[in-house]
């Protein structure tokens, strides 16, 4: 059996199967045998008391096992079809459709631990952003102007119909003219249950998840010319159910996300996150 993983993987154990988390990561790095494809479209507003921002984009995914059950690598390039800034004074501006920051990552397995319909694994994702986005021009703007290297650990248990994902990552932003961003703490907790089919009888058959996840992210304040900025940073916590839909190699999925109150929160005077919402496909190619 083969089912593709986050983007990354397909994994090939009937006994245990179940989806990969959708906002996620998983720490399978098998079963490829080849070249992936993963995209989704994703939509996020944001408002303050100035006024709203809605960003549509698409990322794309081609992850690649390069050694067989133990590294993959692979590159992300997001697609932004409108990022539109609606102030309360009547200003509104737009971004013309263009790309994000490009990425480059390496996946790779750290421990496998496999029993009767049960598994446990652990890995590592080291890898980089480059600045192919526009930045340095009037908002909204497509990319962050520098290259910001990150790395992830996860950790992944599957038993019969359950899943369980689990991952901690920071990403440092480099200094671009004056100005350096907040590094990023990003911490995620999936589970998954296999609603359909309740026992495989054949395959490829028709499999139905359910998901619940906890998605966050803590910024640190960004500085300019060697001073804080007041109004950056903050966390952002969202509990996200979802729903997904596999048959052979084909994962269908769709997911909304939902800031926690209290756990998600701005420094000064910023906008914050009202909802995320995304829809998606995953393939293997070969």
């Amino acid at each position: 059996m083969r089912v593709l993983m986050l983007g990354l993987l397909v994994f090939a154990q009937a006994s245990f199967s179940n989806g990969p988390p959708i906002n996620a990561e998983t720490a399978f790095v098998t079963g490829l045998n080849g070249a992936a494809f993963r995209t989704f479209g994703k939509v996020v507003r944001k408002s303050s008391s100035a006024g709203n921002l809605t960003a549509w984009t698409m990322p794309i995914i081609f992850p690649y096992e390069l050694v067989e059950n133990k590294l993959v690598v692979g590159v992300g390039l997001p697609i932004v079809f409108s990022k539109i800034l609606d102030l309360n004074d009547g200003t509104k501006r737009s971004s013309d459709v263009g790309i994000g920051d490009l990425t480059f990552f390496g996946k790779f397995n750290i421990f496998q631990q496999d029993r009767h319909q049960e598994t446990f694994r652990v890995a590592g994702k080291i890898g980089t952003t480059f600045p192919t986005g526009t930045f340095g021009v009037a908002s909204p703007q497509l990319g962050t102007g520098s290259v910001n290297p990150f790395i992830i650990l996860i950790a992944t248990k599957l038993w019969r119909r359950f899943g369980l994902n689990a991952d901690v990552g920071y990403q440092a932003m480099t200094e671009v003219n004056g100005l350096k961003r907040g590094d990023l703490l990003r911490y995620d907790l999936a589970g998954s249950f296999r609603l359909l089919p309740w026992v495989y009888k054949t395959y490829p058959s028709h499999q139905l998840n359910l998901m619940l996840e906890l998605n966050g992210a803590y910024t640190r304040q960004a500085y300019k010319d060697g001073k804080f900025e007041p109004n950056s940073g903050g966390n952002i916590l969202f509990v996200s159910p979802g729903i997904q839909y596999i048959y052979d190699s084909v994962i269908v999925e769709a997911s909304v996300q939902i800031p926690i109150p209290g756990a998600s929160f701005v420094n000064g005077k910023q906008m914050k996150t009202d909802f995320a919402a995304l829809l998606g496909i995953r393939w293997l190619i070969f």
